[in-house]
């Protein structure tokens, strides 16, 4: 004879509720394990900067190959010579963003005892969770082009090439023939990035 379960018993069905996990979830709402790219950029110690209208920076493109190094004897003259290596790299601002909606009377309804998760966190995660994955899938992607509202992507500052010998071989990508942050890469050949060919 088969054992009674307690979907069996009407009465306790009736009268009990199941455990309903009250304040958590589990998560299964998107196919990514984990968020690479966004957890880098949000996260606390990544760099913060102030103000202007775009990001800029300084680049040591070379070195001083003027001549002022070299072996000597005694008393020789000194060679003074002033080279050229820093120039200015410049990256516009892009923007994101997110909502949710939650109707004022919806708190109300919200509360204890009734209350098994918090709907207003709830909507905020859900939120955040496609603003995660909007960041990873653009970071990821290939470039978008200059007057993309699309943020740079690593594909934009880190060309592929399918050279069979290692070096700056990245050089200039799509839709940036000057160079990305306005640099160009066959001027300034190591702010192309090194590449070397994977074979399988």
């Amino acid at each position: 004879m088969a054992s009674l379960q307690v979907a069996d018993i009407a009465d306790l069905v009736e009268s009990t509720q199941a455990d309903l996990g009250r304040m958590r979830w589990t998560e299964a709402a998107t196919d990514l394990q984990e968020f690479v790219a966004f957890g880098s950029l949000i996260n606390k110690g990544r760099l913060t900067l102030g103000s202007g209208s775009s990001v800029t920076w300084n680049v040591r493109v070379g070195h001083n190959t003027a001549g002022n190094a070299r072996h000597t004897g005694l008393f020789n003259t000194d060679v003074t010579n002033v080279g050229e290596g820093l120039k200015t790299a410049n990256a516009p601002w892009k923007f994101a963003e997110t909502s949710y909606a939650v109707d004022r009377r919806e708190p109300s309804m919200n509360k204890d005892p009734a209350r098994i998760v918090d709907l207003v966190a709830e909507r905020r995660v859900e939120s955040m969770v496609e603003l995660a994955e909007e960041v990873e899938d653009k970071f990821w992607a290939d470039n978008p082009g200059v007057t993309s509202d699309t943020p740079l992507g690593i594909k934009t500052w880190f060309v592929s090439n399918s050279a069979t010998t290692f070096g700056f071989n990245g050089g200039n990508p799509t839709n940036y023939s000057g160079g990305v942050g306005g640099l160009n890469s066959t001027t300034y050949p190591r702010w192309a990035n090194e590449t070397y060919r994977y074979v399988d």
